[in-house]
């Protein structure tokens, strides 16, 4: 029970700081919206939000909205690499990847 209670605080840390990250994110994109590291930087946070997302229909959307920043730091720069050192590519095959895993309508995925 006690590790049970644990774990979920540490979930929701986590969730406010990725809340945080992707705020700053927005701001600064506002700043320099050709910025393809920080929009690409931005999905990722979104992506990871998702992830630990309980919520279906809000999981669809942080995704939808990963989907979005990933393509657009792509487009900025087609390669792209998030602060991590990963290709944006990699970030928006797993987006589209959860988005498939999370889609309960089988036409849809």
């Amino acid at each position: 029970m006690e590790f049970q209670s644990r774990n979920m605080q540490e979930q929701e840390e986590i969730r406010k700081m990725l809340l945080t990250e992707c705020e700053q994110c927005r701001v600064h994109s506002d700043q320099q919206p050709r910025n393809d590291k920080l929009i690409a930087h931005w999905g990722a946070m979104l992506l990871q939000l998702a992830v630990i997302t309980e919520d279906v229909p809000g999981k669809h959307e942080l995704l939808k909205d990963s989907r979005a920043k990933l393509q657009r730091a792509i487009d900025i720069n087609p390669n792209s690499i998030t602060p991590d050192g990963q290709l944006c590519l990699f970030h928006l095959a797993n987006a589209f990847y959860m988005t498939y895993i999370f889609e309960e309508d089988d036409a849809q995925a």
